[in-house]
């Protein structure tokens, strides 16, 4: 394992998805407590989770505080991708192996929606009917590629897409 002051070389290999799951929880709930707590494990297991992953990426994630922690400006840049990893993870495992009719859209319109605390009327019914398996995925894209998975698609911008 390298330490903190390794950061010019990159790591030899992927990081351990126990150390990321915990990285995620961590950041998600600003706490180790919490995050032990979520994923069943001791908060000393989160912490070692935590060092390993920082120890391997050679960049400290978060900054220890009294009272909790908080992400490093690392922790900000990598949380980004490792959650959108575990999303599409998520997806595929639906989609490959579960579910039934899904529908997508993009954040800033599940974002507006959480916001408001209202759901578009399409969105209601399908939820009152359990056969459908409504899922908002998060997902900026330049170039779509069309999911045959995905039986509705709600885009939010000028309109210009293909297919």
């Amino acid at each position: 394992m390298r330490g903190l002051s390794d950061s010019n070389s990159a790591p030899r290999r992927s990081a351990h998805l126990t150390w990321l799951r915990a990285f995620e929880a961590a950041a998600r709930t600003s706490s180790f407590t919490a995050a032990a707590a979520e994923l069943n494990l001791t908060s000393g297991a989160i912490s070692y989770q935590i060092r390993a992953l920082e120890a391997h990426l050679g960049f400290a994630l978060f900054e220890r505080l009294p009272r909790g922690v908080k992400l490093s400006p690392m922790g900000v840049a990598y949380l980004p991708p490792v959650r959108k990893a575990f999303e599409e993870l998520a997806d595929s495992t639906v989609g490959l192996f579960g579910g039934s009719e899904r529908v997508q859209s993009p954040c800033m319109r599940r974002c507006r929606w959480r916001r408001c605390g209202s759901r578009p009327n399409c969105l209601n019914s399908a939820l009152r009917n359990p056969s459908i398996d409504v899922r908002l995925s998060s997902v900026i894209w330049d170039n779509a590629v069309l999911d045959e998975a995905t039986d509705l698609e709600i885009r939010y911008g000028a309109g210009h897409w293909h297919g």
